[in-house]
């Protein structure tokens, strides 16, 4: 299974000061699905304004200690721009060849 967890990290979230949480929440679904086994693949998208990816599905592949470091996010600023973080998860994350299988992908704007 493919999972891609988006992350809102606009300015409306930086005020709100929910940066920590969403983070600490990627991490505990992270905990919960079979990445060590190879099973599951992780990438992320961060957006505001503009989309990063910030990690991809192959980036860290059974390294879960890996995965779970790399959600670290300090700095959340700009507009809310959701479009273009599904349209980079859609276009960058999930390979064409498997966009019929399970993907799931994960928004965690709080």
């Amino acid at each position: 299974m493919d999972v891609v967890i988006i992350l809102d990290l606009s300015g409306s979230i930086e005020e709100a000061q929910r940066t920590h949480v969403m983070v600490e929440l990627a991490r505990a679904i992270v905990v919960g699905l079979p990445v060590a086994s190879g099973r599951t693949r992780v990438g992320c998208i961060t957006y505001e304004s503009t989309a990063t990816s910030q990690f991809y599905l192959s980036t860290y592949d059974r390294n879960v200690q890996g995965l779970l470091n790399a959600f670290e996010f300090n700095d959340a600023s700009g507009s809310t721009n959701t479009h273009s973080a599904l349209d980079l998860a859609r276009t960058a994350q999930v390979p064409a060849t498997r966009s019929l299988s399970l993907s799931l992908s994960l928004s965690l704007s709080v």
